[in-house]
């Protein structure tokens, strides 16, 4: 092959294909297609489908109903904190000093330890979390009421801790423990 140099002003020279290699003829362009209007190209693109929208919330329960009461609403408390943590530990956690304390019209009141303000305010600002919760395990939209007071705790939080008597019974019954008493001397001085 001989390169030549090219005359001034000429054209660059674009070699032609070999007859038998296919060339920039042989390809196909594809087909396309009109523009369409913007309604019709956000459908024909691909990607996430947009959200169906949210359901309104149903109203409160009637103050007629009894099969929901405070006390099925004690009952199920601990499935409705499950709920909450699994969606925001924190406050599961928080909620879980309180007590539901009154439900009256649709309404339900969550109170909490006089000395725990943190955690009432950080409820509130996540009430919808408990109303979730509470609304999937009763069917049922209830407003969340918080408050500071006095409370009895249903249960405690954790396990019942053992009196040193209780714990004492337990390891001899349970592990066959014996219990060895030292005898005092008078001297408390180590003997050599």
């Amino acid at each position: 092959m001989c390169i030549r140099p090219r005359p001034r002003g000429a054209a660059p020279h674009t070699p032609e294909p070999a007859p038998d290699a296919p060339g920039p003829a042989a390809a196909v362009p594809a087909p396309v297609a009109p523009r369409p209007d913007g309604a019709a190209a956000a459908r024909a693109l691909p990607g996430p489908e947009p959200a169906p929208p949210a359901p309104e919330p149903a109203p409160p329960a009637p103050a007629g109903d009894s099969d929901l009461d405070l006390d099925r609403l004690r009952e199920l408390w601990p499935a409705a904190l499950d709920a909450v943590r699994a969606q925001n530990a924190m406050v599961g956690a928080l909620l879980g000093e309180a007590r539901p304390t009154a439900l009256e019209r649709g309404r339900l009141t969550v109170t909490f330890a006089p000395d725990t303000t943190f955690s009432k305010k950080k409820a509130e600002s996540n009430r919808a979390l408990l109303q979730g919760a509470l609304q999937s395990l009763t069917g049922r939209s209830l407003e969340i009421a918080y408050e500071l007071g006095d409370h009895e705790p249903d249960e405690p939080s954790g396990p019942r801790r053992l009196s040193e008597e209780e714990l004492l019974e337990r390891l001899v019954r349970d592990f066959g423990a014996k219990e060895v008493f030292e005898e005092l001397d008078a001297d408390p001085t180590p003997k050599d």
